[in-house]
């Protein structure tokens, strides 16, 4: 790899104008032997890819960009990223640039403003030769445009008057994130984690839809545990527990998610 020039964070940057994804580039450096955090961003993504395995639409303008961490935390901790990541985004899209109401966030881990979702993230985790666990945050987010013809409405933070640079998105997110991962301290600080994220929560105490596979239930939406799972009241007042889901807003058509 040619020498790299380190962010504000202290973290190396390796920037290129076409990748496959960004989440792929980097986790090839790991298995190449890199063991140091590394971001990875690109201009342009051909094979992007969001939660489930689903494409994820990557126009020049927008921001792709992985950050790749070594052994980051103990292995049950590493779900908690997610959380972390979101925390962080939110963050730095108000920090890029002013917007008409804060940035919420939707279960686990999208950015949303005026009922509108700006970003997808994809947590991928490896096991490298070494017996190193190699995990890899992937952040997308719709800086200047916005895919269309989804079954939920999506909006650029541009749009939104918000920040129209991907760069200057990105200086913001390599920051609030170190922050973030500090804060975070390999799990040991999640509960204010969990806070910060529950703080900007849209549809906390409303109802929600959540689709498991081929299944769909509704509940009220109740709380993160402390794991940061989704805790959903039935009708019934059961409560229910899930780790893993696409969550639906009322308003929302029930279609495939990004």
């Amino acid at each position: 790899m040619p020498q790299l020039k380190e962010t504000s964070s202290g973290i190396r940057r390796d920037h290129r104008a076409l990748v496959d994804s960004t989440n792929a580039a980097a986790l090839a450096e790991a298995r190449k032997g890199w063991r140091a955090p590394l971001w990875v961003t690109a201009d342009r993504q051909e094979v992007g890819r969001g939660r489930q395995g689903r494409r994820w639409v990557s126009e020049p303008g927008n921001l792709y960009a992985s950050l790749l961490l070594i052994d980051p935390a103990p292995p049950h901790a590493l779900p908690q990223l997610g959380l972390v990541a979101a925390v962080a985004l939110a963050r730095a899209i108000e920090a890029a640039g002013p917007l008409s109401e804060p940035v919420g966030l939707k279960w686990p881990n999208d950015a949303i403003v005026a009922g509108k979702k700006l970003s997808g993230m994809l947590l991928e985790a490896e096991v490298v030769d070494d017996h190193t666990t190699a995990t890899v945050i992937g952040i997308g987010v719709n800086v200047v445009s916005a895919p269309e013809g989804l079954a939920y409405p999506t909006a650029s933070t541009s749009a939104l008057g918000g920040v129209a640079d991907p760069e200057v998105l990105f200086a913001a997110l390599d920051v609030t994130l170190a922050d973030a991962l500090d804060e975070w301290a390999r799990g040991e600080g999640f509960a204010d984690i969990r806070r910060h994220w529950l703080e900007r929560a849209v549809g906390l105490g409303g109802p929600l839809k959540v689709r498991l596979g081929d299944d769909m239930i509704t509940g009220i939406f109740r709380d993160l545990d402390t794991n940061g799972h989704l805790i959903l009241e039935a009708e019934d007042g059961t409560l229910s527990t899930i780790a893993a889901g696409d969550v639906f807003f009322p308003d929302w058509p029930s279609g495939e998610d990004r």
